[in-house]
C-alpha cells in the first residue's frame, strides 16, 4: 500500500459522479425504507427479522458501535500502538504467532 500523498484519482471530499445518482435516487426512498424497517421491527413474525430492523434503526439513528480486537498473550516488551506500525511490523508479529502456534500444535495442527 502506497504511503504519502495520493497521486490520482479524486480530491479527497469530492463526490463520486459514477454513484450520485444512484444516491440521488435511493434518497427518495429514505422515509420509505425507515417506514418499512419500523414495521418489520414492530410487526415482523420472525425474531431474527426484528432483531435485524431494530438494529438497522440503530445504526442508522446512534452509529454503529466501534469494534475493538483484544490481544492476549505474552508480550516481550510494552503493549504496542498497532495504529502506528507498518503493515511489515504487523505482518511480522502475525507470522511470529503462526510459526509459535505450529510448534505449539505438533506436526498434525490439532494439539496432539
Amino acid at each position: 500500500m502506497a504511503r504519502g500523498f495520493k497521486s490520482g484519482g479524486r480530491a479527497r471530499g469530492t463526490p463520486n459522479r459514477a454513484t450520485a445518482d444512484v444516491k440521488t435516487l435511493a434518497g427518495e426512498y429514505t422515509a420509505s425504507a425507515i417506514e418499512t424497517l419500523v414495521a418489520l421491527m414492530q410487526h415482523a413474525e420472525s425474531e431474527q427479522v426484528r432483531l435485524g430492523a431494530a438494529r438497522e434503526l440503530l445504526d442508522r439513528a446512534a452509529g454503529r458501535p466501534a469494534v475493538y480486537a483484544e490481544v492476549r498473550g505474552a508480550l516481550k516488551s510494552a503493549p504496542l500502538d498497532v495504529r502506528a506500525m507498518s503493515d511489515e511490523e504487523l505482518m511480522a508479529i502475525l507470522q511470529e504467532g503462526h510459526a509459535g502456534r505450529g510448534r505449539a500444535e505438533g506436526a498434525d495442527g490439532r494439539g496432539h
